[in-house]
């Protein structure tokens, strides 16, 4: 998602930052909020004006990024 985002929005000169969760915002132990917030935080107060990828606490570009583990909260990599 956050990498076809990448190319369709290449011109937008805008932050755009992709996020989620790996344990569903209604049970204990939730990432959702945390990974929301600072997603928030990221895109009020650096100016970043691409597609990114926000999550456990880590920002990655939108079309340099791969989903590396289903379970754990370090889900994503950027091997490029």
């Amino acid at each position: 998602t956050a990498s076809a985002l990448s190319f369709m929005l290449e011109n937008l000169g805008k932050p755009v930052i992709v996020t989620g969760s790996q344990i569903p915002l209604a049970e204990l132990r939730s990432d959702g909020q945390i990974n929301l917030l600072n997603a928030l935080y990221v895109a009020a107060n650096y100016p970043i004006n691409e597609v990114t990828l926000f999550f456990n606490n880590r920002l990655y570009r939108g079309n340099r990024t791969t989903k590396a583990h289903a379970d754990g909260f370090d889900a994503f990599a950027s091997p490029n």
